[in-house]
């Protein structure tokens, strides 16, 4: 991430989310990448916390302050641990759908804006059903 970035946000689906959720924990405890600039946002699709207590001690230690957005299937046999990684997050916006631990389906054609706390707002836009651009701002 330092030599290739920086990065503002990371996106992950399944265990990508949860290794996403890790980093951003670490770096707030100053454990990982303190040559790179706080990650400012995380998109999680069907993630979940570590469960071994050694890592949730630093990683999930304080809220994450970080901005982040939890997609969470009704149908997913990760719900209740997608539903506990938000909880990790200072002010998590969760966005349920009926599928399973898939990331959702919107549309051909479509895009998903949400207004968020503090004046920000992040835009999914998609393409032929897959997510093609995430985009945040905040005033």
């Amino acid at each position: 991430m330092v030599k290739n970035g920086p990065f503002d946000g990371l996106l992950g689906f399944s265990q990508g989310a949860t290794l996403s959720a890790l980093l951003i924990g670490y770096q707030a405890q100053g454990k990982v990448l303190n040559d790179h600039p706080p990650i400012k946002f995380m998109v999680s699709v069907s993630g979940s916390k570590f469960r071994d207590p050694s890592i949730c001690d630093v990683a999930y230690k304080d809220p994450i302050k970080a901005k982040s957005v939890h997609f969470i299937g009704e149908k997913d046999w990760l719900k209740v641990p997608s539903e506990e990684l938000a909880s990790a997050f200072a002010d998590p916006l969760i966005i349920r759908h009926p599928q399973g631990h898939t990331v959702p389906r919107l549309g051909l054609h479509s895009s998903l804006s949400l207004s968020y706390a503090n004046n920000c707002r992040i835009v999914f836009a998609f393409h032929s059903v897959t997510l093609h651009r995430i985009a945040l701002s905040c005033e």
